[in-house]
């Protein structure tokens, strides 16, 4: 595994339109009524974000699949120093103590129904992936202003709360998978909650092209969404009525 995967994710995003967090069930099947499809049968992805979704789904289905993954990197590590043969000696914020802690994880980590996939998330993904991709910028807040919840209501609308992560390298679906299942640096592990949220039933993804990086990935997550022409909204507005209670 490339130890860039690790250097290079930013911070995730977790946002929730009540007061406290409730999980609830995790829809059985392909499809369901949250206004989710399934991604093979998507014309509208390319190739890569398609893998992406695959991948995703593929750890939700057998989260212990994943443990070989990790203890193949831990071997690289020499302190907080990631060093792998013919690349760049990389230092990482944990060390082999977030891989671990990854690890332990996914040992109880239980078997989740797969994401289905959303068009209006997805959209709302490939607006971000186009501003920042075109300006070199960072983060969630786009250069208009705009948050996750704001783009996602662009074209329909969410309930039962939204999340976001961002990566930024070209690297593997694996390696970027893997990587959020480190989430090294990320006190949260914001990234890991996301991908293996019982919550969260609705995928949005979008992979571009970047100055900075090379390619960037956007991966919207939401509890519910209603495909539909959504809302334009300020920088600040509350979300369908109700104010982000939390971000992570």
């Amino acid at each position: 595994m490339n130890p860039r995967t690790r250097i290079l994710v930013l911070a995730t995003l977790s946002l929730i339109t009540s007061l406290l967090f409730v999980g609830f069930p995790v829809a059985g099947g392909r499809a369901s009524g949250n206004g989710g499809t399934d991604a093979e049968t998507a014309d509208y992805l390319t190739a890569p974000e398609k893998a992406l979704v695959r991948e995703i789904n593929l750890l939700r289905s057998n989260p212990q699949g994943y443990i070989q993954y990790l203890e193949q990197a831990k071997k690289y590590y020499k302190g907080k120093d990631y060093i792998m043969p013919g690349q760049p000696v990389l230092t990482t914020v944990e060390g082999v103590s977030a891989v671990d802690e990854a690890i332990a994880f996914l040992r109880s980590a239980k078997a989740l129904s797969s994401y289905s996939l959303s068009k209006g998330m997805c959209l709302a993904a490939k607006d971000h992936v186009k501003d920042l991709g075109g300006t070199g910028s960072t983060g969630h807040k786009g250069t208009d202003g705009s948050t996750t919840e704001m783009r996602v209501n662009r074209y329909g609308n969410f309930s039962n709360g939204i999340g976001e992560n961002i990566f930024y390298e070209n690297e593997s679906p694996r390696e970027v998978v893997v990587s959020w299942l480190i989430d090294d640096g990320v006190a949260s592990r914001g990234h890991r909650r996301n991908l293996l949220s019982n919550s969260y039933r609705v995928l949005g993804v979008s992979v571009g092209e970047r100055n900075s990086y090379g390619s960037m990935c956007v991966l919207t997550f939401a509890g519910n969404y209603a495909e539909g022409a959504g809302k334009a909204q300020p920088a600040g507005a509350p979300v369908n009525g109700k104010a982000a209670a939390r971000k992570l």
